[in-house]
């Protein structure tokens, strides 16, 4: 039931939570640091599972808009 792309995933999801810690603070306010820390690791995440290709459901829908939105 285990492959490698478990494996890459466990491996992304340890680093993503390692650079969540990492973050500074940016601002006391907690809403906007919640949105500013949201946008970082959402945008690593989704280049992250398109280079390293887990999951193949996923890279397809990044293809799809991404050709959408060249064309």
């Amino acid at each position: 039931p285990y492959s490698i792309s478990m494996i890459k995933l466990l491996i992304l999801l340890t680093v993503l939570f390692g650079i969540n810690y990492c973050l500074p603070i940016w601002t006391s306010n907690p809403f906007v640091d919640g949105i500013y820390r949201t946008l970082v690791i959402g945008i690593l995440t989704l280049v992250s599972l398109y280079k390293l290709q887990i999951s193949t459901e996923i890279c397809m829908v990044i293809d799809k808009y991404l050709k959408r939105n060249i064309y």
